[in-house]
This record gives structure tokens, C-alpha cells and sequence, in this order.
């Protein structure tokens, strides 16, 4: 059950961290990501910012379920990034619990995890919603994350493919990259225990590769020009597989280029609702 009625509202403690340019030189490493700017240290990665995140994730969990195992299953995210990730800097980040919903699988917990700057200036907001299958009777309370349906983007016509190979080895690097050694994503048996087939690839992890997809293919390989990248999961990405990456024709919506994203992992859809908004080049706030 949860720690008390009063979820909403609750706090993580703020996490001072550096953006160690090390740290996400391994990650864009682990992600298959060559792009000159983290090997330079111009940039890190923007999905690094989930790395970051990461303390404030699990003390946000542990006020919520003190003492408690509690399932979770992550399905989607939704990350503004107001300013990009350089190496070299300090950054805070700090969790808040912001709505509660039923469900008829348990119920939905909407987080989100805001990281600001040394001059407490916005870096990203990552709006994050679990499913909490053991949690029922769950009261509606809070708000929701912000939309990221485009009507527009419903019916968009491809602009961009890409088809990237699953190396057997990518969950493991990725979790050393990441720090996120959850054994689903390592072990088959422990991957069978909660219903998989197998151990499946982290959903950052799949979320990283849709989001170089963007950076290299509408964005002129410029990570500074990533606005907004949203994915819920669908399926699973196994080790081994194959994984089709799709962006749209792009919409325009408040100065920024709009595009569907679409994943399928061996014709099986793994990322649906996706959106990366870019900035024009030239034009960032």
C-alpha cells in the first residue's frame, strides 16, 4: 500500500550532481551514439538527464512506499529540456509527486523530476507515469502531465527510417553506463518472474536511441536543438532484435518542429504516442 493517502504533493530531497563528462561520454558510448559533440564534451546526451534524475526517482519512492517492494512498470515519459546538458556543470534535481489515478490494472502514479542549474534555472522537467499494479482503490488526485497527442500528428506521413540492430551486449552497457542494474533487464529468469520472455532493454535505452534518431536525422546532428521528447511503451525491446525507428512530416506549433515518433521491435510496436519537438536552426530561446 501507499506510505499515506496524501501522495500528491510529496517530495524527493534535492540532489546536487555534476554533469561528469566521463560519465556521459560512457553513456552516449553505450547507446551507440557517435555524435562528435560528447566526445568533444560540447554536450552530454540529452536522455542523460535520466541518469541524473535517478536519486531523486528512488528517494521520491522511498517516502511513498517506506519498507515496501512494491511493483512498478514504467510506461512512459515526457522530458522539456529548456537548456542543454553540458559537461562541467552542477545540477539539481528534485522529484515531486503530482497526480494519482485508478486504473483498472492498479493505479497511476504521474511524477514530475525538475532539474534546474547552478543559478536554479530550469534545465529539463521530465514528467514521468508508472503503474502501480498492487495499489487499487487509488483516489483521483492531482493533475496530469501536459498532453502530447497533436491532433495534427495523427495520421503524418513518414519522413525519416531508421532500422537499428539491438546488440545482444546493449543492456548490459547500458546499465553500466546508467546505473540501472534492474534484473529484468540482465537476467532471463528474473525477466520470467514478472511475466517476460526474457530480459528486455531499458525503456530509457530505447528511448536514447529514438532520441539520436531525432538529433541525427531532423536536427543536424545538434542535440541543442531537442525541445520535448515524449514516448509511452507499448512492448518490449529485446536484446537481439531489431528495432524500426519512424519520425514524421513535422508540424509547426509555437516556433518549434513537431514530429510523430514511432518504434516497432520485430513488427511489434514498441514505442506509440512518441514526440520530439525541435527548435529550428538558429532560432533557441
Amino acid at each position: 500500500m501507499l506510505a499515506s493517502t496524501a501522495v500528491v504533493g510529496t517530495r524527493s530531497e534535492a540532489f546536487t550532481l555534476p554533469v561528469a563528462f566521463h560519465r556521459a561520454r560512457a553513456y552516449a558510448l553505450a547507446t551507440d551514439d557517435p555524435n562528435p559533440v560528447y566526445e568533444t564534451g560540447a554536450y552530454a546526451p540529452p536522455l542523460f538527464g535520466t541518469v541524473l534524475t535517478g536519486f531523486a526517482v528512488f528517494d521520491l519512492y522511498r517516502k511513498l512506499f517506506p519498507g515496501s517492494a512494491l511493483k512498478s512498470i514504467h510506461l512512459g515519459s515526457d522530458i522539456h529540456f529548456h537548456q542543454p546538458l553540458v559537461p562541467g556543470r552542477q545540477v539539481t534535481a528534485r522529484g515531486t509527486a503530482i497526480g494519482l489515478r485508478p486504473s483498472p490494472s492498479g493505479a497511476l502514479l504521474h511524477m514530475l523530476i525538475a532539474i534546474t542549474d547552478e543559478r536554479c534555472q530550469p534545465v529539463l522537467d521530465m514528467y514521468e507515469t508508472v503503474l502501480l499494479p498492487d495499489v487499487r482503490d487509488a483516489p483521483e488526485d492531482g493533475e496530469l502531465p501536459p498532453e502530447t497527442r497533436l491532433p495534427a500528428l495523427r495520421r503524418s506521413r513518414t519522413e525519416v527510417r531508421r532500422e537499428v540492430a539491438i546488440a545482444g551486449d546493449l543492456a548490459l552497457r547500458y546499465s553500466a553506463a546508467s546505473g540501472d542494474w534492474q534484473q529484468i533487464h540482465l537476467d532471463d529468469d528474473a525477466a520470467r518472474a514478472v511475466g517476460l520472455s526474457r530480459a528486455i532493454v531499458h525503456g530509457f535505452c530505447t528511448m536514447a536511441l529514438c532520441a539520436t534518431t531525432v538529433t541525427d536525422l531532423v536536427a543536424d546532428g545538434d542535440p541543442a536543438r531537442l525541445a520535448r521528447f515524449a514516448a509511452r511503451f507499448s512492448s518490449p525491446v529485446f536484446p537481439g532484435s531489431r528495432l524500426v525507428i519512424e519520425l514524421s512530416e513535422p508540424v509547426e506549433l509555437d516556433g518549434r518542429r513537431c514530429h510523430a515518433v514511432r518504434a516497432e521491435c520485430d513488427g511489434r510496436p514498441a514505442i506509440r504516442g512518441g514526440r520530439a519537438d525541435v527548435w529550428p536552426r538558429g532560432v533557441r530561446p
